[in-house]
């Protein structure tokens, strides 16, 4: 089996996924997604979204309220006019 790791070097859970991973002796394509030549197309975020159940690509994001405070929030609307 082949196994492809949508990754993000900076981020700590991205990180012990990977290396959960090659603990167990599989060693991922690793694919770096904040890099602009290993971005996922929009038909690769589609048979993902298809193969975890049909979900909306809106479940890939974090929630931005639970990253961001109230007070924050009063600031910026991030996300808010999002259309995936």
């Amino acid at each position: 089996m082949t196994y492809t790791l949508i990754h993000n070097p900076g981020c700590g859970s991205s990180k012990k996924g990977l290396a959960l991973l090659q603990e167990n002796g599989i060693e991922p394509e690793v694919r770096k997604y904040m890099n602009a030549g290993e971005r996922l197309s929009v038909e690769e975020l589609k048979d993902i979204a298809k193969k975890m159940g049909g979900v909306s690509p809106r479940e890939f994001l974090r929630d931005v309220f639970q990253l961001l405070d109230r007070k924050t929030l009063t600031r910026i609307h991030v996300f808010a006019d999002l259309r995936l």
